[in-house]
């Protein structure tokens, strides 16, 4: 909104058209510019009419507002405009700025709040443009977006908050380009409760928790974010939550780089997952999730682990080079991976135990130090149309395994069996083709079985 001509000034020390900035706001008409000489105003600024509040920086001086227990500004009119304003508080229960309706326009502030949320913003007619300001050292959220609020944030710092960097809810939409939410206390992100939002081009690390975390039918949309150097996960789903991660980088977690767990259900596509302290992708307790045309590599634990019932699809991925296996199925956990490339890994390519039963589908498993395909303690999986390959020792090894299938599958070129079979392992193999693996077909163990069904139409060679 273009604001006129008409300009007042406020001085602390009177040699201005007004010494507060409430008796300029009370003066004035609208669309009038408020020019403010520097000083530590100790009031609260509502705003009920269009106004332009500008911070003069003719010296070193900055122009501070204190709400001391009460909130700063208040948003109360359809347009306003606050330029270059420190704002503090210490109150418990309001926010620094209350964002209640209209279009704020936020423009190189500096917000904190000792106790509380630095900028509050709710409503269904709200929408706040914040530009170039820095959220910082808060005694809760920085932002906190709710009750179907909008807005756009843009080349914003947050940071060094006891409670979530940014918090959305209750239908809220807000969106974050370019973006800086960095070393809180508490989770970077934080989307619950059917709170959306749309986030670009952010950089968000080093929090003493998730750096996002999404809950309760939380539904955020990620679009080349960098997520990284967090305490704990990069991303953690989970309670229903959702949301979707587009071309993402996330890296150097000391948990997963994900976490899906408890009905969680994300999508991530072309995302990046590397060089973490424990799993690339944690899938547990019943999570589910989609992971699509995804890179994960260099983590010291599996690339890809599934646990307890977590149930995920995964397709087109590239999973390499970790210190551990490349996917691990354990405890009753599920899966479907899908037309991967899993490749030199230091144990397994891909490993199952303890009854899980995961589908492993028109995969390249090949170059793992040890086996690349193990099935153990009761693991059992579907291995369909794989080609198994160049692995350190067996094609595949079962020891104990529940009859885990190998179905159409190419196991070739490994230094010792196509399929290793002992204590009291029992496994299905269909319609397989086995060539080139130097030590023979087969070493069973005499405790142990193998079917070969339609056992006409394997071919061994060699």
């Amino acid at each position: 909104m273009p604001f006129s001509q008409n300009q007042v000034t406020v001085a602390l020390d009177g040699s201005a058209d007004y010494s507060t900035i409430t008796s300029a706001l009370k003066a004035v008409s609208p669309q009038t510019t408020i020019l403010i000489k520097s000083g530590i105003y100790h009031e609260t600024l509502r705003l009920t009419q269009s106004v332009r509040l500008v911070a003069d920086w003719t010296n070193s001086s900055r122009v501070q507002v204190n709400g001391g227990d009460v909130s700063c500004l208040c948003m109360q009119c359809d347009f306003a405009s606050v330029e270059g304003i420190q704002f503090r508080n210490h109150a418990l229960d309001q926010p620094v700025i209350d964002i209640e309706q209209g279009c704020l326009t936020l423009l190189e502030c500096e917000i904190q709040a000792k106790c509380h949320v630095g900028i509050a913003v709710h409503g269904s007619t709200t929408k706040p443009l914040i530009r170039a300001c820095h959220i910082h050292d808060g005694g809760n959220a920085g932002l906190f977006f709710y009750d179907h609020a909008q807005g756009e944030v843009e080349q914003c710092l947050i940071s060094g908050q006891a409670g979530p960097g940014v918090g959305i809810t209750q239908g809220a939409n807000p969106t974050l380009r370019n973006c800086t939410i960095r070393n809180g206390q508490n989770v970077g992100l934080f989307v619950f409760d059917e709170g959306f939002g749309h986030l670009e081009q952010c950089d968000i690390f080093g929090q003493a928790e998730a750096n996002v975390s999404i809950t309760r039918l939380g539904n955020p949309t990620l679009v080349q974010c960098q997520i990284y150097d967090g305490h704990e996960q990069g991303l953690l789903v989970y309670n229903s939550g959702m949301g979707r991660l587009i071309d993402c980088n996330m890296a150097r977690h000391q948990l997963a780089e994900v976490t899906i767990m408890t009905q969680g259900n994300p999508t991530l596509s072309g995302c990046i997952l590397r060089e973490g302290k424990d799993a690339g992708l944690f899938v547990h307790q019943d999570g589910l999730g989609r992971i699509e045309n995804c890179e994960l590599f260099g983590h010291v634990g599996p690339e890809i682990g599934i646990g307890t019932g977590g149930n995920p699809t995964i397709r087109d991925c590239h999973v390499h080079d970790s210190q551990n296996s490349g996917v691990f199925v354990f405890e009753q956990g599920r899966g479907h991976v899908e037309n991967c490339i899993i490749e030199r890994h230091g144990l397994n390519g891909v490993a199952i135990k303890t009854g899980a039963n995961p589908t492993i589908r028109a995969c390249l498993i090949r170059q793992a130090t040890e086996e690349g395909v193990f099935v153990y303690q009761q693991g059992r999986g579907l291995i369909l149309a794989c080609h198994l390959s160049q692995n350190g020792t067996h094609g595949f090894g079962v020891r104990g395994g529940d009859w885990p299938r190998f179905e159409r599958c190419q196991i070739q070129q490994n230094p010792r069996f196509a399929g290793h079979i002992y204590d009291g392992g029992r496994v299905q193999v269909v319609d397989c083709t086995l060539s080139e693996n130097l030590a023979g077909e087969w070493d069973i163990s005499a405790d142990s079985q193998l079917e070969l069904e339609h056992s006409r139409m394997l071919k061994v060679e060699g």
